[in-house]
């Protein structure tokens, strides 16, 4: 934006960008200023849409924060197996069943901070050290 109003660069390219969990996400938004403003209003209005919508405990169509866990955690360990860490993808796969048992969570948009908390205490109760409770956070 120069002096209120959109301008086009035509050496730069523009992207949206935005935060999934801790990871900064960027999505590309073509070369023309007006447009790529105008996807960002866009994406504004959705992520409003989708947080007063959670707030009112509706499901969005298309929402992906309700999937299972499990679908959510396979789809994780095959990245990780596709990437080549085979010992890492195994090491993942016990923890996370065990995060699972332990918690009895099935989505992972319940995943919250009292959720980590009780699953600590619960490491903590079965005899695991301060290393093993610090490394047991969900995953990116």
């Amino acid at each position: 934006m120069v002096g209120g109003q959109p301008v086009s660069f035509e050496q730069y390219r523009y992207e949206l960008r935005r935060y999934e969990g801790s990871k900064m996400i960027y999505t590309p938004a073509g070369t023309d200023a007006a447009k790529a403003y105008a996807a960002q209003k866009s994406e504004a209005r959705k992520v409003a849409v989708r947080l007063n919508a959670k707030a009112a405990g509706v499901r969005v169509v298309g929402d992906t924060s309700h999937r299972p866990l499990a679908e959510e955690i396979k789809r994780f360990l095959q990245r990780t197996k596709d990437a080549g860490s085979l010992e890492a993808a195994q090491t993942y796969g016990v923890a996370l069943a065990d995060f699972m048992a332990d918690t009895r969570i099935s989505r992972a948009d319940e995943i919250e901070a009292d959720v980590m908390l009780r699953y600590h205490a619960e490491l903590r109760r079965k005899g695991n050290g301060d290393r093993t409770v610090a490394w047991s956070a969900p995953l990116p």
